[in-house]
Protein backbone atom coordinates (compact mmCIF):
# COMPACT_ATOMS: atom_id res chain seq x y z
CA UNK A 1 0.00 0.00 0.00
CA UNK A 2 1.09 3.24 -0.47
CA UNK A 3 0.92 5.68 2.30
CA UNK A 4 1.01 9.40 3.23
CA UNK A 5 1.72 10.82 5.95
CA UNK A 6 0.23 14.07 7.31
CA UNK A 7 0.00 16.08 10.14
CA UNK A 8 -1.22 19.56 11.50
CA UNK A 9 0.29 21.59 14.03
CA UNK A 10 -1.89 24.36 15.68
CA UNK A 11 -1.53 26.70 18.89
CA UNK A 12 -3.90 25.82 21.63
CA UNK A 13 -6.33 27.52 20.69
CA UNK A 14 -6.97 25.89 17.60
CA UNK A 15 -5.23 28.10 15.02
CA UNK A 16 -3.32 26.31 12.41
CA UNK A 17 0.76 26.78 13.09
CA UNK A 18 2.12 24.39 10.12
CA UNK A 19 1.63 21.43 8.17
CA UNK A 20 3.54 18.14 6.82
CA UNK A 21 2.23 15.61 3.61
CA UNK A 22 4.82 13.13 3.11
CA UNK A 23 4.16 9.98 0.43
CA UNK A 24 6.51 7.43 1.74
CA UNK A 25 5.95 5.20 -0.76
CA UNK A 26 4.55 1.49 -0.30
CA UNK A 27 4.83 1.14 3.82
CA UNK A 28 1.68 -0.24 6.52
CA UNK A 29 -0.52 2.11 8.43
CA UNK A 30 1.11 1.47 11.41
CA UNK A 31 4.98 2.43 9.70
CA UNK A 32 2.74 5.34 8.20
CA UNK A 33 1.49 6.75 11.87
CA UNK A 34 5.19 6.23 13.31
CA UNK A 35 7.17 8.55 10.23
CA UNK A 36 4.34 11.12 10.84
CA UNK A 37 4.58 11.49 14.73
CA UNK A 38 8.33 11.38 14.25
CA UNK A 39 8.02 13.47 11.54
CA UNK A 40 5.64 16.09 13.66
CA UNK A 41 8.17 15.75 16.87
CA UNK A 42 10.65 17.17 14.56
CA UNK A 43 8.61 19.87 13.32
CA UNK A 44 7.32 20.94 16.64
CA UNK A 45 10.89 21.44 17.99
CA UNK A 46 11.98 23.47 14.95
CA UNK A 47 9.40 25.70 15.69
CA UNK A 48 10.57 26.06 19.38
CA UNK A 49 7.44 24.22 20.98
CA UNK A 50 8.35 23.13 23.97
CA UNK A 51 5.05 21.72 25.19
CA UNK A 52 3.55 19.00 22.67
CA UNK A 53 0.21 17.14 22.49
CA UNK A 54 -0.24 14.81 20.03
CA UNK A 55 -3.60 13.39 19.11
CA UNK A 56 -3.70 9.74 16.91
CA UNK A 57 -6.39 7.60 16.22
CA UNK A 58 -3.52 4.88 16.24
CA UNK A 59 -3.96 3.16 19.16
CA UNK A 60 -0.85 1.01 17.83
CA UNK A 61 1.27 4.05 17.50
CA UNK A 62 0.26 5.32 21.57
CA UNK A 63 0.72 1.52 22.57
CA UNK A 64 4.24 1.89 20.79
CA UNK A 65 5.48 5.26 22.22
CA UNK A 66 4.48 4.31 25.95
CA UNK A 67 5.72 0.22 26.20
CA UNK A 68 8.60 0.00 23.77
CA UNK A 69 8.17 -3.81 23.93
CA UNK A 70 5.53 -4.19 22.04
CA UNK A 71 7.42 -2.77 18.95
CA UNK A 72 8.08 -4.65 15.49
CA UNK A 73 11.24 -4.48 14.56
CA UNK A 74 11.18 -2.56 11.09
CA UNK A 75 9.65 0.08 13.26
CA UNK A 76 12.14 0.06 16.06
CA UNK A 77 14.60 2.62 14.52
CA UNK A 78 11.63 5.13 13.60
CA UNK A 79 10.42 4.87 17.28
CA UNK A 80 13.96 5.24 18.57
CA UNK A 81 14.39 8.53 16.78
CA UNK A 82 10.90 9.57 17.93
CA UNK A 83 11.94 8.81 21.68
CA UNK A 84 15.16 10.38 21.26
CA UNK A 85 13.47 13.24 19.75
CA UNK A 86 10.69 13.76 22.45
CA UNK A 87 13.50 14.13 25.22
CA UNK A 88 13.94 17.79 23.69
CA UNK A 89 10.65 18.96 25.31
CA UNK A 90 9.45 20.50 28.08
CA UNK A 91 6.67 18.22 28.13
CA UNK A 92 4.95 15.81 25.38
CA UNK A 93 1.74 13.92 25.69
CA UNK A 94 0.02 11.61 23.47
CA UNK A 95 -3.75 10.75 23.35
CA UNK A 96 -6.37 9.19 21.16
CA UNK A 97 -8.45 11.13 18.76
CA UNK A 98 -11.11 9.92 16.98
CA UNK A 99 -11.04 9.77 13.08
CA UNK A 100 -13.26 12.66 12.72
CA UNK A 101 -11.60 15.45 14.68
CA UNK A 102 -8.76 14.76 11.96
CA UNK A 103 -10.38 16.13 9.03
CA UNK A 104 -7.95 18.78 8.06
CA UNK A 105 -5.26 16.48 7.91
CA UNK A 106 -6.93 13.93 6.37
CA UNK A 107 -7.60 16.72 3.52
CA UNK A 108 -4.10 16.70 3.21
CA UNK A 109 -3.53 13.59 2.38
CA UNK A 110 -5.66 13.22 -0.11
CA UNK A 111 -3.70 16.19 -1.86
Amino acid sequence: MTCVHDGIIRDPYGKFISALSKNIGISSNNKDEMWAFFEGLKMARNLDITKFISESDSLFLILCVSRQDVVPKDLSVLLEGALKTLLSFDKVTLQCGYREIRGAADILAIC
